[in-house]
């Protein structure tokens, strides 16, 4: 990635002494050490910038003799590996593009992983609205045998009324059993994706769930498009399409490459109080071509197919995702007006129960037809439940799909 563009550096320290056991002298014999520097950059637009020095000494028989050679190089493509058809500059640019992929990957199951965490809070709501009506109607069960009992004592209800009754509390009872289960073990859901106690879970139920009104459908289509991260995905993949079909193009084209060398080499030694550099400066153009073979213009061709593939599934998912957003809308229209229906039959009911009530106690009204008044109004809360948290399930889906799921709650992104 951005390593591409360090320089590369190797240095080389070595030394040799050679003695001369064939003379007496004891000064006979030589040594010679050397030492480089070799540093290698790769510059913008493919070009290479060389520097490399190089010392050495001998000292044969006391006589001293050193030598530097200095040399700095510079190499640049005209066509083939030119700029972005550069090795480094494609490598970096490829690598760029994986990461904002990889980003967005990131993004999207973070906002997805949040998204199920909401879903899970709404479901423990549901089930603990369902644990109150539970409540609810095992106490008016338990009220209604009461009655029951008492209006049997002073001989207005027989033995069938109370078993009915009876009957009727211990169903209630199972009722509320099974829903304070079903709401423990979406709590126990909820804590395990917060990683928290499952006694800090708390929940309050008494207000009914706000339901947050829509944009038009133009204005909810451009906000998904804006944020969808399949899109940005396909256009990231059109992007680096590009990248790879102009560098295999760059393959094609003939090497012309243009070099300058500038080199000096100075001695010094016994002798020579004043060293004397030699210097040589070179710059020439070079021209080379092979003929590309079938496999890179294969990879050309591919390129071209694929990118036109790509701009397919890209169609294809703006369709879907038009239908996806037209049909999340019809629906929400329709459950808005089954939460308008269900409110009224909510209400109707109610107060029939009521009157039910009120007839019961004053023996107008029969216990089954004040069980039938209750499963009625029990029937009918539960369908205005289920139709808010199925719009608060589509808000989710809504939040998610616009990419609102964290800044809804003043969280930025």
């Amino acid at each position: 990635t951005e390593t591409a563009w360090f320089p590369h550096a190797s240095a080389r320290l070595g030394q040799e002494y050679e003695d001369q056991f064939d003379t007496p002298d004891l000064e006979a014999g030589s040594a010679t050490s050397e030492a480089s520097v070799d540093i290698s950059q790769q510059i913008p637009g493919g070009g290479n910038l060389d520097l490399s020095v190089k010392h050495s000494e001998n000292d044969s028989s006391g006589v001293y003799k050193g030598t530097t050679r200095t040399a700095l190089s510079v190499s640049q493509p005209l066509l083939r590996g030119a700029w972005h058809g550069s090795e480094p500059k494609y490598t970096v640019t490829l690598a760029r593009l994986e990461s904002r992929e990889a980003r967005l990957t990131q993004k999207k199951r973070i906002l997805e992983s949040v998204s199920r965490g909401r879903l899970s809070y709404w479901q423990w709501y549901e089930k603990q609205k369902r644990l109150s009506i539970a409540g609810r109607n095992k106490e008016n069960a338990q009220r209604y045998l009461s009655t029951a009992r008492q209006r049997y004592r002073i001989g207005e209800a027989s033995v069938l009324d109370t078993l009915t009754a009876s009957l009727e509390y211990l169903r209630a009872l199972k009722s509320e059993m099974g829903a304070q289960a079903e709401a423990e073990l979406a709590r126990d859901r909820i804590s395990e994706f917060l990683a928290v106690q499952t006694d800090a879970c708390v929940l309050d139920t008494s207000e009914s769930p706000r339901i947050d009104s829509l944009p038009s459908a133009s204005q909810f289509l451009e906000s998904v498009e804006r944020f969808d991260p399949e899109l940005r995905v396909f256009e990231i993949v059109a992007e680096r399409l590009r990248l790879q079909q102009r560098f295999r193009k760059n393959r094609l084209l003939p090497e012309l490459d243009v070099n300058a060398s500038y080199s000096m080499r100075s001695r010094s030694g016994a002798g020579a109080n004043v060293s004397e550099p030699e210097s040589k400066a070179l710059v020439s153009l070079v021209l080379s071509y092979s003929l590309p073979n079938r496999n890179e213009r294969i990879d050309v061709r591919l390129s071209d197919i694929e990118q036109e593939n790509n701009r397919i599934r890209e169609a294809d998912h703006r369709f879907q995702l038009r239908n996806q957003v037209n049909n999340l809308l019809r629906q929400w229209n329709l459950e808005m007006q089954t939460i308008q229906i269900a409110d009224a039959a909510e209400r109707v009911a109610g107060q029939k129960l009521e009157a039910a009530q009120r007839g019961y106690e004053v023996g107008t009204v029969d216990n089954l037809s004040l069980i039938e008044a209750q499963d009625d109004y029990t029937e009918a809360s539960l369908e205005s439940l289920q139709a808010r948290i199925a719009l608060k399930e589509f808000e989710v889906a809504f939040d998610e799909i616009t990419g609102n799921v964290l800044s809804k709650f003043g969280v930025k992104w």
